[in-house]
């Protein structure tokens, strides 16, 4: 994730963390400054609007693709399935390609939608 962050610095990464604070400062720290990591909590009162509509419904890990309006364009649920065998690296490689998928649909989006704009 990091590294699709440097390479998409026009489109803001978000994590949400579910668990303890102490847990979320710690995991945090995997993350580069192009990701912004968000602790949430089913008891913590000041989550955002759009946070905590999201707490607890799909499951975990769950990626949404949000437009500048805040509004979900897709959601997609689970990781990459792997062999069990399948060495780290590759499962990286896997995963970072089906990531930088889902970027390039976000970015189609943005485009379709501002052509859309210009011919109407």
């Amino acid at each position: 994730m990091n590294k699709l962050a440097k390479e998409n610095k026009d489109i803001e990464f978000i994590v949400i963390v579910w668990g303890k604070k102490k847990e979320v400062k710690k995991f945090a720290k995997k993350f580069n400054s192009h990701i912004e990591v968000c602790y949430a909590h089913k008891n913590y009162k000041n989550d955002n609007e759009i946070v905590e509509s999201m707490r607890e419904t799909l499951g975990f890990p769950t990626c949404y693709l949000i437009d500048e309006h805040l509004q979900v364009i897709n959601i997609k649920r689970g990781a990459t399935p792997t062999h069990f065998k399948t060495p780290s690296k590759k499962a990286l490689e896997i995963n970072y390609l089906v990531f930088k998928e889902r970027l390039d649909e976000l970015n189609k989006f943005k485009q379709d939608k501002k052509e859309f704009l210009v011919t109407n």
